[in-house]
């Protein structure tokens, strides 16, 4: 008798503790499901606060109607050097541009002509790739021109005058970019 009372006694621990961890389980999973929703919400916020921020320079720009600067983060000396970029510094933004990457599907808007002082040297960044859901291979880049009233560095990254890679004659041509002014 004292040995089945034992058993009961742990036949019904058991199944506590395994109710228990059943419990213990759905919460960690509403957590999850929860902390997954949560994270894609400010995905999608952070989207849309760059999409309101890229539509807002455009829009300043096309109307001339707005003065951007942009400045860089604390960078380490291999860092500064190996972009050409300055520590904690300022920069002009002198135009921003967008543009499918495969030219037959969409072309820029004309540029406006923005001539480049022989005093200041303006850097050409590549500012995010936008992949659409609709076209998985089609992609948007947008391009953001830095000025730099230093002279002290010119950017070494994508699109900068000497990058061969990435700029083509056909889009120097669409955005009037003459690198031969950047080098001066």
């Amino acid at each position: 008798e004292d040995a089945r009372l034992v058993v009961e006694e742990r036949e019904t621990e058991a199944k506590r503790l395994k109710s228990e961890a059943e419990r213990r389980r759905k919460q960690v999973e509403e957590e999850a499901v929860t902390a997954v929703r949560e994270y894609d919400q400010a995905v999608v916020a952070a989207d849309d606060a760059k999409k309101v921020f890229w539509t807002r320079m455009k829009m300043g720009q096309g109307k001339g109607t707005a003065l951007f600067t942009i400045r860089t983060r604390a960078l380490s000396r291999e860092e500064e050097t190996a972009a050409g970029l300055v520590s904690n510094f300022p920069y002009a933004v002198m135009r921003v541009e967008e543009f499918a990457d495969a030219p037959t599907t969409s072309s820029p808007r004309s540029p406006p002509s923005t001539p480049t002082s022989e005093a200041t040297h303006t850097h050409t960044h590549t500012h995010t790739h936008t992949h659409t859901a609709a076209a998985a291979a089609a992609s948007t880049t947008r391009l953001v021109q830095l000025k730099n009233a230093r002279v002290t560095t010119m950017w070494k990254g994508y699109y900068a005058a000497s990058d061969t890679q990435h700029w083509t004659d056909e889009l120097r041509e669409r955005l009037g970019y003459r690198a031969h002014e950047e080098i001066q």
